[in-house]
């Protein structure tokens, strides 16, 4: 249900899903995103002061605690999934 509520936004708003549209953007603009999650560590450990562990365990043992796949080596493509015109070299 959520799925299908989360593809009916993201063809609406953008036309491809967002995930793609991110990262195709961080990899143009790298120190932007940089930025926002050092921004978003310096807020985090602000809220957290005494209490970083628990976020720490939040992270360790939240809904994705299952084995990490390592994706740095993976060639990145640009457009994935999306059909692009067909064309005998003249393109």
């Amino acid at each position: 249900m959520l799925e299908r509520l989360y593809e009916k936004l993201w063809r609406r708003l953008g036309g491809r899903p967002w995930t793609e549209i991110v990262r195709e953007d961080a990899r143009h603009q790298p120190l932007l995103y940089l930025l926002l999650f050092l921004l978003a560590g310096v807020f985090l450990a602000l809220k957290a002061r005494q209490n970083w562990w628990h976020i720490l365990i939040g992270f360790g043992a939240g809904p994705d605690s299952g084995p990490r796949v390592v994706v740095a080596g993976i060639r990145f493509i640009r457009r994935q999934g999306r059909r692009e015109p067909d064309c005998d070299g003249g393109c």
